[in-house]
């Protein structure tokens, strides 16, 4: 949606979540700070997808996806240099695998103010207001 035409695209956003609630609710948020949410994806296969055919600059995941892990969509961004972060209700995560090393993990629920400012953090380009 185009609410405000003088306010650039902060960025092309994928979000790979299982919990449609979740899913419908970052996505309405993102577009309402001129995000771009590309593709809303609820399986590790359909993030991979996504990846050829949307070209996201950032990627927001869960790693837990209805007992489905999503390290193999970890692997691939690191693999491509895209920009992801991580949000879980399973807190952090980082010394389960060695792949999320150095990652940004926020908790479930998340807090709008804290996703805004960690995607402009891994995309310094991005222009939105928090």
């Amino acid at each position: 949606m185009d609410n405000d035409q003088s306010a650039p695209t902060a960025g092309r956003v994928v979000i790979v979540e299982d919990e449609l609630i979740v899913a419908m609710d970052m996505e309405d948020f993102l577009s309402d700070h001129s995000w771009d949410v590309v593709a809303t994806v609820p399986t590790a296969a359909k993030a991979l997808a996504a990846l050829d055919a949307h070209k996201p600059d950032i990627v927001i995941l869960d790693l837990n996806l209805n007992g489905e892990t999503t390290l193999p969509v970890v692997r691939e961004l690191k693999q491509r240099n895209i920009a992801f972060l991580v949000v879980s209700g399973y807190g952090d995560l980082r010394s389960s695998d060695p792949l999320l090393s150095g990652v940004t993990i926020l908790s479930k629920p998340w807090n709008g103010d804290l996703l805004l400012k960690e995607l402009r953090r891994h995309l310094p380009s991005a222009d939105s207001e928090a």
